[in-house]
């Protein structure tokens, strides 16, 4: 009897692995990413060498400033309200 309790829950398991994995691809495969260019959210794509805006304080307005570079974000500066540069993915 636990043999099949163990059997139903490792089923399970690789058929969710499985389906996120398989959507994840479809996702990327929709969204023609070029090179080097990161993805936002499994929603945007942001250019290689762009610098965008996110963790927006909405209470002070402060902001974190990434770029980029090569298919990965990395955190450059903070900056405060209209010096901002747009939010990364819309």
């Amino acid at each position: 009897m636990r043999v099949i309790s163990m059997a139903k829950i490792v089923g399970l398991t690789a058929a969710i692995a499985l389906t996120a994995s398989l959507s994840g691809a479809a996702i990327a495969a929709k969204m023609q990413v070029p090179p080097g260019a990161c993805v936002v959210m499994k929603k945007a794509v942001v250019a290689n060498g762009a610098v965008c805006s996110f963790d927006c304080n909405p209470a002070n307005g402060w902001c974190s400033q990434q770029i980029c570079i090569n298919g990965q974000f990395t955190q450059i500066i903070n900056c405060y309200g209209t010096f901002c540069s747009p939010k990364c993915g819309g």
